[in-house]
């Protein structure tokens, strides 16, 4: 493709001219980004230090777990298999970490794993009822609307129902069953 330029001195067609030399191009094309580039990866350098800072990080971080790296989070700690990811979680790193760690799945989304009953009693005797989690969508597929993955009122109806059922004298009365099919 050919260029008309409008050139008024001879010095603006020697500039011209070099301009047009392959490597002065990308010379040209790396001045010109270089401010871009820079103030881009500073800006990221920024974001990932205000992150690291942020309250909900640090508390998140007050929990014993893996190194991360930042952006990727665990993402190469749990690039395995199923039986070793398994294996991975209930025997490595819930006793190196004692019964409870974290993990981060990218640099934004935190998961706390529990492995020990003790740590989750509180949490599953706690009277707050908040929103289910999106994870729990798979698991309503196969389980449907039951106690577990409710919330609100429809949770609050079903357990008042169900409370009865679990009545330390009722199930006081199948102490024997338990102890029969459990051996």
């Amino acid at each position: 493709m050919d260029i008309l330029i409008r050139i008024s001195n001879f010095n603006q067609v020697s500039t011209v001219k070099r301009l047009c030399e392959p490597n002065m191009f990308i010379t040209f094309a790396i001045n010109n980004w270089s401010p871009l580039l820079f103030c881009t990866a500073l800006a990221i350098l920024l974001a990932v230090w205000y992150w690291s800072r942020s309250q909900f990080v640090r508390l998140i971080n007050a929990i014993p777990g893996p190194k991360y790296l930042p952006f990727l989070g665990n993402l190469l700690d749990l690039n395995a298999g199923y039986d070793e990811l398994f294996k991975k979680f209930t025997f490595d790193w819930i006793q190196k970490y004692g019964g409870m760690f974290r993990i981060w799945l990218t640099f934004y989304y935190p998961y706390v794993i529990i492995g020990s009953p003790e740590l989750l009693q509180p949490i599953l005797s706690c009277q707050i009822i908040g929103p289910v989690p999106k994870e729990c969508d798979p698991i309503k597929e196969h389980i449907g609307d039951s106690i577990g993955v409710l919330a609100g009122e429809e949770w609050k109806q079903r357990r008042r129902m169900l409370t009865p059922a679990f009545h330390f004298q009722i199930l006081n009365s199948f102490v024997d069953i338990f102890n029969e099919k459990s051996v």
